[in-house]
């Protein structure tokens, strides 16, 4: 697929009654999904159960492609980084090695996630890994 400024890819969900389009960005090549984004409507936060019938789409000129239903889900930081601060406890892997096998159970635990976001969130939240 390619990006531009009139194709990209974005989520539409149902919200109050409204149909709600957030576009969505591409950095390198994963998808970007931000809360603080997503769960924005007429610049007010709202709760991600309140939303309904969340898809993903394809825009290319005007032609809009429906890609197929979308789940969102951003897991508590906080428990994320107690979990991740019990798995350093016991593990005596390093570096990259740490930061695999973080990506691994985050994986396991909530999909697939980038590689590189880990990092630094690892280095951001936990420090020296």
């Amino acid at each position: 697929f390619q990006i531009n400024q009139s194709q990209f890819f974005f989520i539409r969900y149902k919200w109050s009654g409204e149909t709600i389009n957030k576009k969505l960005f591409i950095e390198k090549d994963s998808l970007l999904l931000e809360a603080d984004e997503i769960f924005k409507v007429d610049g007010r936060l709202i709760l991600p159960g309140e939303i309904q019938g969340v898809s993903l789409h394809y825009k290319k000129g005007t032609t809009v492609t429906e890609i197929g239903p979308f789940t969102i889900s951003f897991p508590d930081e906080s428990v994320v980084k107690e979990m991740i601060m019990a798995f350093k406890k016991h593990t005596s892997s390093k570096g990259e090695d740490f930061i695999e096998e973080v990506v691994s159970l985050m994986y396991d635990m909530y999909g697939k996630t980038d590689k590189n976001n880990v990092r630094a969130w690892v280095k951001a939240n936990i420090g020296v890994y």
